[in-house]
C-alpha cells in the first residue's frame, strides 16, 4: 500500500471531509447528517431548502451502493433512508447540485488523469419497456464483459427516482430514438460513457485536490466533483466536491473514449521506490 490504513478510512467519513473541505474554503453540497430513522429532521432540512436531494450512507461504502438521487417528497426520503440505512446508521441528506461527475486522480500532489463519468443512459426502441431496455443492456454486459461495463444496472432507489423525475417508470415504453437517463449515480455507466477531461479542468480545482491529499496524507486519491463546467472554478460554475476516494478504482481511467495513460505504470514506480526506501542498507 502506498498510504496508511488510517489516512485511507478517514475518506470514508463523508461528513468529516466534507468539514474538511469546507475549512479549505472548496464548495461542498448544503446537507445534514442525520439518524436513518429521523424522517422529521430530514423532511424539515428538504423543506426549507427546495429543488432535489441524494441522500446516501454518511460512512462504510463505496460505488454508489445505498445512494438515491433525485429525492424530492416525502415518501421518496422516507424509502432513500431507509435504503441508505440499511448500509450505516447515520445518513447523508444533501441537497443535488446540478452538472455531471467528474474523477480525478493524484499521485504525489500531481493530477495524472481527469474523467467525465456520465450518468448510464439508454435508448429507447418504441416497442420495449424500461424493464426489458434494462434486461437487454445487462445481456450485452455480461457477454460483452468489463470492455463495455464494470457493472450491472441495478434496479434500485436510484434507478426508480431517476426514471421518475423524467416521468418514466420501469413499465413505460421510450420512443423510438428516445435517450433517457437510466440512473442518476455514474457508478453503473458503461466505457463509452466515460470521458477524457484533464486538459479542460480549472486550475483551482486541481489545486482543491492537491490541498485534500495533503491534509489527508494521501499519496494517491481519487477527487470526485459535481459540476456544469469544469473548465470554471467550481464557485462560479456552482459545483461541488461530493466524494474523496483514498482507494480510488482505476476503471474509468482505463476505460473510456480516448487519452488512456499508464497509470499501473506510474503507481507501481511509486510503490518500488517506497519500498526501496524501507530496505536497510547492508
Amino acid at each position: 500500500m502506498l498510504d496508511s490504513h488510517a489516512a485511507v478510512q478517514a475518506t470514508d467519513d463523508k461528513p468529516a471531509t466534507y468539514r474538511l473541505v469546507r475549512e479549505l474554503g472548496a464548495p461542498v453540497p448544503d446537507h445534514v447528517v442525520l439518524r436513518a430513522d429521523a424522517h422529521k429532521a430530514a423532511l424539515e432540512f428538504i423543506q426549507s431548502h427546495g429543488g432535489s436531494f441524494v441522500v446516501k450512507p454518511a460512512s462504510g461504502t463505496a460505488g454508489g451502493v445505498g445512494v438515491t438521487s433525485n429525492v424530492r417528497t416525502a415518501s421518496e426520503l422516507r424509502h432513500a433512508m431507509a435504503w441508505a440505512g440499511a448500509y450505516c446508521s447515520r445518513v447523508l441528506v444533501e441537497r443535488q447540485i446540478e452538472g455531471d461527475t467528474y474523477r480525478l486522480l493524484y499521485l504525489n500532489g500531481n493530477l495524472l488523469d481527469c474523467v467525465l463519468r456520465m450518468s448510464p443512459s439508454l435508448v429507447g426502441d418504441g416497442t420495449s419497456t424500461v424493464r426489458k431496455l434494462v434486461e437487454e443492456e445487462n445481456r450485452l454486459r455480461l457477454s460483452e464483459g468489463f470492455k463495455r461495463s464494470q457493472s450491472l444496472l441495478r434496479i434500485d432507489r436510484d434507478m426508480k427516482a431517476t426514471l421518475a423525475a423524467q416521468g418514466l417508470g420501469l413499465n413505460s415504453v421510450p420512443t423510438d430514438g428516445q435517450k433517457f437517463m437510466i440512473k442518476h449515480v455514474a457508478n453503473d455507466n458503461s466505457a463509452n460513457e466515460n470521458v477524457s477531461m484533464i486538459d479542460s479542468v480549472a486550475v483551482s480545482t486541481i489545486e482543491i485536490g492537491q490541498h485534500i491529499a495533503a491534509i489527508f496524507g494521501l499519496k494517491l486519491v481519487g477527487l470526485d466533483i459535481m459540476t456544469p463546467d469544469i473548465s470554471k472554478p467550481l464557485g462560479e460554475a456552482h459545483g461541488a466536491v461530493i466524494d474523496i476516494n483514498g482507494d480510488p478504482g482505476f476503471y474509468y481511467h482505463y476505460y473510456k473514449d480516448s487519452g488512456r495513460i499508464a497509470l499501473a505504470e506510474h503507481i507501481l514506480t511509486e510503490v518500488i521506490k517506497a519500498a526501496e526506501s524501507d530496505v536497510c542498507p547492508a
